[in-house]
């Protein structure tokens, strides 16, 4: 088994007596003269090559800046720990909230998170115990999330292809309601029963093991899994809905209106207000 080379404190101390006044930033310019030389440059090859291709996935890293601000964190003493974890952590809490931007849609207030962050540090009185704080924060969040989901929906559904898929879904769904053997239920799903199955029927808590097969009317095959796992409640209304009509081994076909599926929301390689149709076979109830 090959040594790590990383060893505790050794490494710690090896690494405070680099001596950089040998070496530019010039990889090649560096002259090794000892074994403290040798493993610091290795060690500093092996980090730099595996810090370097993330950093080509970020577009605002400036390389530049970044080794600037890396080498004067690692000259830095022990008197400068506090601020430079500091600093990171402050570094690392901004680049998430511009990431929650994507996904939230909003910007949280810095000088507001600041105070409060602050307060909870020294351990000073607060306007709300952990658990508010946790019920709150969950709470705005699913508001925001709803809030974005609605907004790209609309935008979505303002197009010709959304508005198109739905004149089509409809009349494809109207013409399907008129198939033997298939029946619309009050929400407005449609289903089929291809084999009934025995026993008690899955609930909304219920965790199941299905296999099935999803399409668009077209026939286009959007996804299939066998034996995979769940919990009724966790998927598009419609086949939830659906599930719930079933018996452990019955085999159904669902024919789903875009309004109890993904909407006008596009998802992955599902058009805008598509009908959603799935074979669906139920292996097991738990």
């Amino acid at each position: 088994m090959k040594k790590n080379l990383f060893i505790g404190v050794v490494l710690a101390t090896i690494v405070s007596a680099m001596a950089f006044a040998s070496c530019d930033f010039v990889g090649t310019s560096c002259k090794l003269t000892n074994d403290i030389d040798s493993i610091s440059y290795a060690q500093g090859m092996l980090v730099g090559t595996n810090i370097a291709p993330q950093m080509s996935f970020d577009p605002k890293m400036d390389k530049a800046e970044f080794l600037r601000g890396f080498k004067s964190g690692l000259k830095s003493d022990s008197t400068a720990y506090s601020y430079k974890i500091g600093e990171q952590v402050g570094f690392n809490i901004a680049m998430n909230m511009e990431r929650d931007v994507n996904i939230l849609g909003v910007m949280m207030n810095k000088d507001v998170f600041l105070k409060a962050f602050v307060a909870a540090v020294n351990e000073d009185s607060l306007l709300f115990t952990r658990t508010d704080a946790n019920e709150i924060a969950n709470t705005i969040m699913e508001k925001l999330l709803q809030q974005k989901r609605e907004a790209e929906e609309a935008r979505f559904a303002a197009t010709p292809e959304a508005q198109e898929n739905l004149a089509k879904g409809e009349a494809w769904l109207a013409e399907k309601a008129k198939e033997e053997g298939v029946v619309k239920t009050e929400s407005g799903l449609l289903y089929k029963v291809i084999t009934e199955g025995k026993g008690d029927k899955a609930t909304i808590d219920s965790n199941i093991t299905m296999n099935y097969r999803g399409t668009l009317i077209d026939g286009t095959e959007f996804d299939k899994n066998q034996n995979v796992g769940g919990l009724v409640s966790q998927f598009v209304p419609g086949f939830t809905e659906g599930l719930q009509l079933m018996n452990k081994g019955a085999k159904y076909e669902f024919y789903i209106p875009a309004s109890l599926g993904y909407g006008a929301l596009v998802q992955g390689n599902i058009p805008s207000n598509s009908v959603l149709v799935f074979e669906v076979e139920l292996v097991d109830i738990q």
